[in-house]
């Protein structure tokens, strides 16, 4: 896939690739969904299908904070408090501990909000 190249195709890539992805994750029974069968985001470990989720919540979540902060004149705390750019697996950690006691559909919830909410922002801009 090509990098957008304006706000329009931007949009749209992530529609069509969210889509795929959601056609992905609408195959895995509940019970895969906890299963560790994934390389982790940190060197050395294994997630799960939810933990894959999680770190895409997480991130979406995250980005939607920094441009909404930055709207406010707040500081952005890059890429989080208590984080910096070399820890990102143990962000990633942080991200599957906060959603691990979601239900997958709760899961999958948030992170379709977590997307509406980054297409919103950008549609607006």
């Amino acid at each position: 896939m090509a990098v957008p190249q304006t706000k329009a195709e931007l949009l749209n890539a992530i529609e069509t690739e969210f889509a795929k992805l959601e056609r992905e994750l609408d195959g895995i029974p509940p019970a895969g969904f906890a299963e560790p069968s994934l390389d982790g985001h940190a060197k050395g470990t294994m997630m799960s299908v939810g933990d894959l989720v999680a770190y895409l919540t997480g991130w979406g979540e995250l980005v939607v904070k920094w441009i909404e902060w930055d709207e406010q004149g707040l500081p952005v705390d890059f890429p989080e408090t208590g984080y910096k750019w070399n820890e990102l697996g143990r962000l990633a950690q942080k991200f599957y501990g906060d959603y691990r006691a979601l239900p997958p559909s709760e899961l999958l919830s948030r992170l379709a909000a977590s997307k509406d909410a980054l297409v919103a922002l950008i549609a607006g801009a």
